[in-house]
Protein backbone atom coordinates (compact mmCIF):
# COMPACT_ATOMS: atom_id res chain seq x y z
CA UNK A 1 0.00 0.00 0.00
CA UNK A 2 1.49 3.32 -1.04
CA UNK A 3 1.76 6.22 1.39
CA UNK A 4 -0.05 8.44 -1.13
CA UNK A 5 -3.06 6.11 -0.99
CA UNK A 6 -3.10 6.19 2.80
CA UNK A 7 -3.10 10.01 2.71
CA UNK A 8 -6.20 9.95 0.48
CA UNK A 9 -8.22 7.70 2.81
CA UNK A 10 -9.84 10.74 4.41
CA UNK A 11 -11.65 11.41 1.12
CA UNK A 12 -12.81 7.85 0.48
CA UNK A 13 -16.40 6.92 -0.24
CA UNK A 14 -16.27 4.51 2.69
CA UNK A 15 -13.96 2.44 4.86
CA UNK A 16 -14.26 -1.35 5.02
CA UNK A 17 -12.40 -2.48 8.12
CA UNK A 18 -11.64 -6.19 8.24
CA UNK A 19 -11.54 -6.35 12.01
CA UNK A 20 -14.44 -7.53 14.14
CA UNK A 21 -12.52 -7.45 17.42
CA UNK A 22 -10.66 -4.12 17.04
CA UNK A 23 -11.37 -1.77 19.98
CA UNK A 24 -12.75 1.64 18.89
CA UNK A 25 -9.71 3.44 20.30
CA UNK A 26 -7.40 1.44 18.02
CA UNK A 27 -9.61 1.49 14.92
CA UNK A 28 -8.36 3.47 11.90
CA UNK A 29 -11.88 3.26 10.48
CA UNK A 30 -13.34 4.79 13.61
CA UNK A 31 -10.77 7.61 13.43
CA UNK A 32 -11.67 8.34 9.79
CA UNK A 33 -15.36 8.31 10.69
CA UNK A 34 -15.03 10.72 13.60
CA UNK A 35 -12.50 13.12 12.04
CA UNK A 36 -13.43 13.05 8.33
CA UNK A 37 -16.96 11.61 8.37
CA UNK A 38 -15.98 8.63 6.18
CA UNK A 39 -18.69 5.94 6.57
CA UNK A 40 -17.38 2.85 8.35
CA UNK A 41 -18.30 -0.76 7.59
CA UNK A 42 -16.81 -3.75 9.39
CA UNK A 43 -16.54 -7.34 8.29
CA UNK A 44 -14.41 -10.37 9.21
CA UNK A 45 -11.41 -11.44 7.15
CA UNK A 46 -12.92 -12.95 3.97
CA UNK A 47 -12.03 -16.54 4.85
CA UNK A 48 -14.85 -19.03 4.39
CA UNK A 49 -18.18 -18.78 2.59
CA UNK A 50 -20.12 -16.50 4.92
CA UNK A 51 -17.24 -14.10 5.54
CA UNK A 52 -16.37 -13.77 1.84
CA UNK A 53 -20.05 -13.21 1.02
CA UNK A 54 -20.10 -10.42 3.59
CA UNK A 55 -17.01 -8.73 2.14
CA UNK A 56 -18.19 -8.83 -1.49
CA UNK A 57 -21.71 -7.73 -0.59
CA UNK A 58 -20.26 -4.70 1.21
CA UNK A 59 -18.22 -3.72 -1.84
CA UNK A 60 -21.25 -4.20 -4.06
CA UNK A 61 -23.41 -2.06 -1.78
CA UNK A 62 -20.88 0.76 -1.48
CA UNK A 63 -20.03 0.80 -5.19
CA UNK A 64 -23.66 0.42 -6.28
CA UNK A 65 -22.68 -2.34 -8.71
CA UNK A 66 -23.54 -6.06 -8.87
CA UNK A 67 -20.99 -8.69 -7.88
CA UNK A 68 -19.14 -9.75 -11.08
CA UNK A 69 -19.98 -13.14 -12.59
CA UNK A 70 -16.34 -14.21 -12.06
CA UNK A 71 -16.82 -14.24 -8.30
CA UNK A 72 -20.20 -15.95 -8.52
CA UNK A 73 -18.54 -18.80 -10.43
CA UNK A 74 -15.75 -18.95 -7.84
CA UNK A 75 -18.40 -19.16 -5.13
CA UNK A 76 -20.10 -22.07 -6.90
CA UNK A 77 -16.83 -23.96 -7.14
CA UNK A 78 -16.16 -23.33 -3.45
CA UNK A 79 -19.60 -24.65 -2.45
CA UNK A 80 -18.93 -27.74 -4.57
CA UNK A 81 -15.59 -28.18 -2.79
CA UNK A 82 -17.32 -27.85 0.58
CA UNK A 83 -19.71 -30.64 -0.38
CA UNK A 84 -16.81 -32.88 -1.43
CA UNK A 85 -15.03 -32.35 1.90
CA UNK A 86 -18.02 -32.42 4.21
CA UNK A 87 -18.24 -36.17 4.84
CA UNK A 88 -14.63 -36.23 6.03
CA UNK A 89 -14.70 -33.12 8.18
CA UNK A 90 -17.21 -34.36 10.72
CA UNK A 91 -14.37 -36.08 12.57
CA UNK A 92 -12.28 -32.92 12.84
CA UNK A 93 -11.56 -31.64 16.35
CA UNK A 94 -9.54 -28.48 15.83
CA UNK A 95 -7.38 -26.29 18.03
CA UNK A 96 -7.16 -22.85 16.39
CA UNK A 97 -4.65 -20.26 17.59
CA UNK A 98 -3.00 -17.04 16.42
CA UNK A 99 -4.04 -13.42 15.94
CA UNK A 100 -7.68 -12.77 16.90
CA UNK A 101 -9.00 -11.88 13.43
CA UNK A 102 -7.42 -14.91 11.73
CA UNK A 103 -8.56 -17.15 14.57
CA UNK A 104 -12.13 -15.88 14.28
CA UNK A 105 -12.24 -16.26 10.48
CA UNK A 106 -10.70 -19.75 10.48
CA UNK A 107 -13.09 -20.82 13.25
CA UNK A 108 -16.03 -19.72 11.10
CA UNK A 109 -14.63 -21.69 8.14
CA UNK A 110 -14.35 -24.80 10.32
CA UNK A 111 -17.84 -24.46 11.77
CA UNK A 112 -19.55 -24.03 8.42
CA UNK A 113 -17.76 -27.15 7.12
CA UNK A 114 -18.57 -29.46 10.03
CA UNK A 115 -15.16 -29.29 11.72
CA UNK A 116 -15.57 -28.82 15.46
CA UNK A 117 -13.29 -26.20 17.05
CA UNK A 118 -12.63 -27.60 20.53
CA UNK A 119 -10.21 -24.82 21.52
CA UNK A 120 -9.92 -21.28 20.13
CA UNK A 121 -7.18 -19.14 21.60
CA UNK A 122 -5.01 -16.09 21.12
CA UNK A 123 -1.96 -14.74 22.87
CA UNK A 124 -3.33 -11.21 23.10
CA UNK A 125 -5.92 -9.80 25.46
CA UNK A 126 -9.11 -9.87 23.42
CA UNK A 127 -12.44 -10.37 25.14
CA UNK A 128 -14.35 -9.68 21.90
CA UNK A 129 -13.34 -13.05 20.44
CA UNK A 130 -15.46 -14.95 22.93
CA UNK A 131 -18.58 -12.86 22.32
CA UNK A 132 -18.15 -13.18 18.55
CA UNK A 133 -17.86 -16.97 18.57
CA UNK A 134 -20.58 -17.50 21.13
CA UNK A 135 -23.00 -16.25 18.51
CA UNK A 136 -21.79 -18.73 15.90
CA UNK A 137 -24.07 -21.49 14.67
CA UNK A 138 -22.87 -24.30 16.90
CA UNK A 139 -24.67 -26.27 19.62
CA UNK A 140 -21.43 -27.11 21.41
CA UNK A 141 -19.29 -23.95 21.60
CA UNK A 142 -15.52 -24.30 21.86
CA UNK A 143 -13.37 -23.39 24.82
CA UNK A 144 -12.20 -19.82 24.09
CA UNK A 145 -9.11 -18.41 25.83
CA UNK A 146 -7.27 -15.15 25.32
CA UNK A 147 -3.93 -14.00 26.73
CA UNK A 148 -2.67 -17.59 26.77
CA UNK A 149 0.59 -19.44 26.06
CA UNK A 150 1.58 -22.59 24.20
CA UNK A 151 1.99 -24.64 27.35
CA UNK A 152 -1.69 -24.06 28.10
CA UNK A 153 -2.66 -24.76 24.49
CA UNK A 154 -0.74 -28.05 24.61
CA UNK A 155 -2.47 -29.08 27.83
CA UNK A 156 -5.96 -28.46 26.47
CA UNK A 157 -5.13 -29.98 23.07
CA UNK A 158 -4.40 -33.25 24.84
CA UNK A 159 -7.34 -33.10 27.24
CA UNK A 160 -9.87 -32.15 24.54
CA UNK A 161 -8.60 -34.93 22.23
CA UNK A 162 -7.87 -32.61 19.32
CA UNK A 163 -6.78 -34.22 16.07
CA UNK A 164 -5.68 -31.11 14.14
CA UNK A 165 -3.93 -27.83 14.95
CA UNK A 166 -4.54 -24.73 12.81
CA UNK A 167 -2.23 -21.79 13.40
CA UNK A 168 1.23 -20.40 12.87
CA UNK A 169 4.56 -22.27 12.97
CA UNK A 170 4.97 -21.76 16.70
CA UNK A 171 2.52 -24.63 17.18
CA UNK A 172 5.02 -27.11 15.74
CA UNK A 173 6.29 -27.95 19.23
CA UNK A 174 2.79 -29.09 20.24
CA UNK A 175 2.62 -31.12 17.05
CA UNK A 176 5.95 -32.78 17.82
CA UNK A 177 5.12 -33.55 21.45
CA UNK A 178 1.49 -34.60 21.07
CA UNK A 179 1.53 -36.04 17.54
CA UNK A 180 -1.25 -33.71 16.38
CA UNK A 181 -0.73 -32.49 12.78
CA UNK A 182 -0.44 -28.74 12.17
CA UNK A 183 -1.93 -26.76 9.27
CA UNK A 184 0.12 -23.57 9.08
CA UNK A 185 -1.91 -20.38 8.74
CA UNK A 186 -1.06 -16.83 9.76
CA UNK A 187 2.22 -15.32 10.93
CA UNK A 188 4.92 -16.38 11.49
CA UNK A 189 5.50 -19.35 9.20
CA UNK A 190 9.22 -19.81 9.71
CA UNK A 191 9.70 -23.56 9.24
CA UNK A 192 8.30 -23.74 5.71
CA UNK A 193 9.08 -21.80 2.54
CA UNK A 194 6.49 -19.81 0.59
CA UNK A 195 4.24 -18.91 3.50
CA UNK A 196 4.11 -15.30 2.32
CA UNK A 197 2.69 -16.46 -1.02
CA UNK A 198 -0.19 -18.52 0.39
CA UNK A 199 -3.54 -16.80 -0.16
CA UNK A 200 -6.31 -18.06 2.11
CA UNK A 201 -8.83 -15.28 1.47
CA UNK A 202 -11.70 -15.13 -0.99
CA UNK A 203 -13.53 -18.13 -2.35
CA UNK A 204 -10.50 -19.67 -4.07
CA UNK A 205 -8.17 -19.09 -1.13
CA UNK A 206 -10.76 -20.46 1.29
CA UNK A 207 -11.13 -23.59 -0.82
CA UNK A 208 -7.34 -24.04 -0.77
CA UNK A 209 -7.31 -23.76 3.02
CA UNK A 210 -10.26 -26.14 3.36
CA UNK A 211 -8.50 -28.66 1.12
CA UNK A 212 -5.37 -28.41 3.28
CA UNK A 213 -7.36 -29.00 6.47
CA UNK A 214 -9.39 -31.88 5.03
CA UNK A 215 -6.38 -33.61 3.52
CA UNK A 216 -4.51 -33.29 6.81
CA UNK A 217 -7.42 -34.95 8.63
CA UNK A 218 -7.49 -37.74 6.04
CA UNK A 219 -3.75 -38.33 6.16
CA UNK A 220 -3.75 -38.44 9.94
CA UNK A 221 -6.68 -40.82 10.02
CA UNK A 222 -5.44 -43.32 7.47
CA UNK A 223 -1.94 -43.34 8.87
CA UNK A 224 -3.04 -44.74 12.22
CA UNK A 225 -6.69 -45.73 12.45
CA UNK A 226 -6.24 -49.41 11.53
CA UNK A 227 -3.53 -49.68 14.16
CA UNK A 228 -5.70 -47.93 16.72
CA UNK A 229 -8.67 -50.19 15.91
CA UNK A 230 -6.44 -53.25 16.34
CA UNK A 231 -5.17 -52.03 19.69
CA UNK A 232 -8.61 -50.97 20.85
CA UNK A 233 -10.58 -54.10 19.98
CA UNK A 234 -8.05 -56.94 19.77
CA UNK A 235 -4.91 -56.35 21.75
CA UNK A 236 -4.93 -56.44 25.49
CA UNK A 237 -1.98 -56.37 27.78
CA UNK A 238 -0.97 -54.97 31.10
CA UNK A 239 -3.29 -52.76 33.12
CA UNK A 240 -6.25 -55.08 32.58
CA UNK A 241 -6.18 -55.23 28.79
CA UNK A 242 -6.86 -58.63 27.16
CA UNK A 243 -4.16 -60.82 25.71
CA UNK A 244 -3.36 -60.56 21.97
CA UNK A 245 -5.68 -62.51 19.71
CA UNK A 246 -4.20 -64.68 16.98
CA UNK A 247 -5.39 -63.15 13.72
CA UNK A 248 -3.42 -65.49 11.44
CA UNK A 249 -5.20 -67.88 9.14
CA UNK A 250 -8.52 -67.64 7.29
CA UNK A 251 -10.77 -67.30 10.34
CA UNK A 252 -13.81 -65.53 8.97
CA UNK A 253 -16.02 -65.54 12.06
CA UNK A 254 -15.29 -64.65 15.69
CA UNK A 255 -14.62 -67.74 17.75
CA UNK A 256 -17.02 -67.93 20.74
CA UNK A 257 -14.56 -70.10 22.61
CA UNK A 258 -11.45 -72.22 22.13
CA UNK A 259 -13.71 -75.25 21.60
CA UNK A 260 -14.95 -73.90 18.28
CA UNK A 261 -13.11 -75.78 15.59
CA UNK A 262 -11.64 -74.45 12.37
CA UNK A 263 -13.71 -77.06 10.51
CA UNK A 264 -16.90 -75.43 11.73
CA UNK A 265 -15.67 -72.06 10.57
CA UNK A 266 -14.71 -73.44 7.18
CA UNK A 267 -18.14 -75.01 6.80
CA UNK A 268 -19.77 -71.68 7.60
CA UNK A 269 -17.54 -70.05 5.01
CA UNK A 270 -18.75 -72.43 2.31
CA UNK A 271 -22.34 -71.44 2.90
CA UNK A 272 -21.72 -67.75 3.52
CA UNK A 273 -23.38 -65.67 0.76
CA UNK A 274 -20.28 -63.50 0.38
CA UNK A 275 -17.82 -66.35 -0.10
CA UNK A 276 -19.78 -69.30 -1.49
CA UNK A 277 -20.54 -70.05 -5.12
CA UNK A 278 -23.89 -68.28 -4.83
CA UNK A 279 -22.24 -64.95 -4.01
CA UNK A 280 -23.39 -63.29 -7.24
CA UNK A 281 -26.93 -64.68 -6.96
CA UNK A 282 -27.87 -63.11 -3.65
CA UNK A 283 -28.67 -59.58 -2.64
CA UNK A 284 -26.43 -58.75 0.31
CA UNK A 285 -26.57 -56.23 3.13
CA UNK A 286 -23.40 -55.68 5.14
CA UNK A 287 -24.19 -55.02 8.80
CA UNK A 288 -21.20 -54.94 11.18
CA UNK A 289 -22.67 -56.42 14.36
CA UNK A 290 -19.53 -56.26 16.47
CA UNK A 291 -16.60 -53.88 16.65
CA UNK A 292 -14.15 -56.80 16.81
CA UNK A 293 -14.80 -58.04 13.27
CA UNK A 294 -11.83 -60.22 12.30
CA UNK A 295 -12.52 -60.24 8.57
CA UNK A 296 -10.98 -56.76 8.33
CA UNK A 297 -11.86 -56.15 4.68
CA UNK A 298 -9.59 -53.55 3.13
CA UNK A 299 -12.53 -51.56 1.79
CA UNK A 300 -14.33 -51.45 5.13
CA UNK A 301 -14.53 -48.01 6.66
CA UNK A 302 -17.05 -47.25 9.39
CA UNK A 303 -16.11 -43.59 9.67
CA UNK A 304 -18.65 -42.20 7.18
CA UNK A 305 -22.38 -41.65 7.47
CA UNK A 306 -23.57 -40.36 4.13
CA UNK A 307 -26.70 -41.20 2.10
CA UNK A 308 -24.54 -41.38 -1.02
CA UNK A 309 -22.16 -43.96 0.47
CA UNK A 310 -23.95 -47.24 -0.25
CA UNK A 311 -20.96 -49.49 -0.86
CA UNK A 312 -20.22 -52.45 1.44
CA UNK A 313 -18.48 -51.74 4.70
CA UNK A 314 -19.93 -48.25 5.15
CA UNK A 315 -22.38 -48.00 7.99
CA UNK A 316 -23.72 -45.44 10.42
CA UNK A 317 -23.05 -47.38 13.58
CA UNK A 318 -22.27 -50.78 15.04
CA UNK A 319 -25.11 -52.70 16.62
CA UNK A 320 -24.93 -53.26 20.35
Amino acid sequence: TRLEDIKEMSGAVATIEMGMSVPPGLSPGQYLLEKYNVPLYRCPLPIGLENTDCFLNLISKIAGKPIPLKFKKERGRFVDGMIDSHKYNGEGRAVIFGEPEIVYAVSKLCIENGIKPVLVCTGGQNTALKSLLEGSDTDDPPLIIDDTDFETIQKYSRELEANILIGNSDGKFISEKEGIPLVRVGFPIHDRVGGQRLAYTGYEGSMRLLDDITNTLLENKYSNYRKSMLERYYLKGAAGRPEPVDLSGPILFPLPSERASRAVVEQKTKTHPCFSGTACQNARMHIPVAPACNISCNYCNRKFDCVNESRPGVTSEILS
